[in-house]
């Protein structure tokens, strides 16, 4: 999830790549039941969890380039 700095430039997840391993993550803590939809409250946490790392790639892109 965090941007990496190599010989081809900079790479960065983009917001479905961090929404996705964010959710692996949760279930992994709380098991495969846990309801990840966007009109729960977790779903919701996630969802703003990964905009806000995600704009923070994109600064970090913005900023290498």
């Amino acid at each position: 999830m965090t941007p990496i700095i190599d010989n081809n430039g900079i790479q960065i997840a983009d917001f479905t790549d961090v929404l996705t391993d964010l959710e692996l993550n949760y279930k992994e803590v709380y098991g495969d039941d846990i309801d990840l939809s966007q009109n729960t409250p977790d779903g919701q946490k996630i969802g703003i969890e990964a905009k806000v790392i995600s704009d923070f790639n994109e600064f970090a892109l913005a900023l290498y380039n």
